[in-house]
């Protein structure tokens, strides 16, 4: 019998840099170091990201994570062209956060889903709608985003 060890945000961190073949899917959610120390790793996370060619999955969900972490994993979000799976769930994102990863999206061409369902005390409005749909004029790869949005455009997408 195998026991699996979850892994921790640091061993990601440099598994990730040293772009590891063998780590494929990275599932960092509910991590405790994260949700304290957010705005500390995940510049870090993020730098380790961008050089990345083997990581296809990243779950970062409930690790707190703000509008300025959203800012730097974007970053990295727009020349990572490997990752196809982000999970953002259960974390504090805004309107300005998902914008970011708007901005981001219109460069990327890896990325098929990505979900950003349950953020606290915040809400996906018209800023967020026009920023995706901004994206979407150039990104053909995103098949899937599962999120709440509460605009009354929002039949935009489906254009």
């Amino acid at each position: 019998m195998k026991i699996q060890v979850k892994l921790t945000a640091t061993a990601a961190i440099e598994r990730l840099k040293a772009d590891d073949p063998e780590l494929v899917s990275c599932d960092l959610s509910n991590n405790a170091v994260l949700q304290m120390k957010a705005s500390d790793m995940i510049p870090r996370l993020a730098d380790a990201l961008a050089g990345n060619s083997h990581c296809r999955e990243l779950n970062l969900t409930a690790c707190n994570l703000d509008d300025a972490c959203c800012e730097k994993l974007a970053a990295a979000l727009a020349g990572n062209h490997h990752l196809a799976s982000l999970v953002l769930e259960g974390n504090r994102c805004g309107n300005e956060g998902a914008t970011h990863i708007a901005s981001a999206l219109r460069t990327n061409r890896g990325l098929m889903m990505l979900n950003l369902l349950n953020q606290k005390g915040s809400r996906f409005g018209d800023s967020t709608l026009a920023a995706f749909t901004g994206a979407f004029d150039s990104n053909i790869t995103l098949l899937k985003i599962i999120w709440r949005l509460e605009s009354r455009q929002s039949f935009r997408l489906n254009k």
